[in-house]
């Protein structure tokens, strides 16, 4: 993104989405699985770029819309739930399975079909891309109020402020659960703000996005297997066989530890930003 003015692009860049997703929407009708995750990408680009601004004075009509483009994320996530349960299943629990775990997973790819049928024809996904489209002029009218200078100083703070909250989630992230779920949102975070305005930040916040990424994989296997065994709690058949995997839940945990131990330490190596 340009160093002079960060609003041209950033609108440009919405713009781009609305685009794009209006064409991974006809996709979905026409049932390509992948284009739901796609789009779902997209989504999460657009509020991480869009998110250092939003406590801008001036911007409220910006949050108001960004609020309706995240709106769509939510309500994808039945959808995404129940793909992503499946996925981690063949990934992780290859086959042969017990006969009563075989009718369970025919079962639920059925379902997932439904759901993603449903979800192609919805109207939350029609209007998607106009809301989208209506974001970038909100933005370009909302950023206009601010000089390049503010523009460019709003990522930087972003990103100083995951790393502060950063070093504190990797120390704790290894005995609560729920640190090590906030810890994995802010790399998420903090990846996307190197990535959209990797021209625009301090350089020094590049040094750790390689610990950072190892880091997400590592707890997002663990925090989708936790999620797994959770849903799977009212499935008699299915929470049996589970119940017979805990030394793979244990060798998940072990790698995100050791992930985060690894990141703390790079965390804590670089120099105050």
């Amino acid at each position: 993104m340009s160093k002079h003015n960060l609003r041209r692009p950033i609108v440009k860049q919405l713009r781009h989405a609305a685009r794009g997703t209006k064409r991974m929407a006809s996709r979905m009708r026409e049932g390509d699985a992948s284009a739901l995750h796609d789009i779902r990408v997209q989504v999460r680009t657009i509020n991480s770029v869009l998110q250092p601004f939003i406590d801008l004075p001036h911007v409220k009509p910006l949050r108001r819309a960004l609020a309706r483009v995240r709106s769509w994320g939510r309500k994808s996530n039945q959808v995404r739930d129940l793909e992503a349960q499946l996925e981690l299943i063949e990934e992780l629990l290859p086959p042969p399975y017990p006969g009563g775990v075989v009718d369970y997973l025919a079962r639920a790819k059925e379902k997932l079909q439904r759901r993603r049928a449903s979800l192609a024809q919805s109207k939350t996904l029609d209007k998607l891309p106009r809301r989208i489209a209506r974001l970038a002029k909100t933005a370009d009218a909302c950023l206009k109020q601010h000089d390049a200078a503010s523009l460019r100083a709003a990522p930087n703070f972003a990103c100083a402020e995951l790393f502060d909250a950063l070093r504190t989630d990797c120390g704790e992230a290894s005995v609560e659960p729920e640190r090590q779920h906030r810890a994995r949102i802010r790399i998420k975070r903090l990846r996307y703000l190197i990535e959209s305005f990797h021209s625009s930040i301090d350089k020094r916040y590049c040094d750790v996005v390689d610990e950072a990424r190892l880091a997400q994989q590592k707890i997002g296997r663990l925090r989708d297997w936790q999620n797994l065994r959770e849903a799977m709690a009212g499935e008699p058949v299915m929470a049996r066989w589970l119940e017979g995997y805990d030394e793979l839940e244990k060798d998940l945990a072990r790698q995100a530890q050791q992930a985060l131990q690894f990141l703390e330490r790079r965390l804590v190596a670089s120099p105050a930003i």
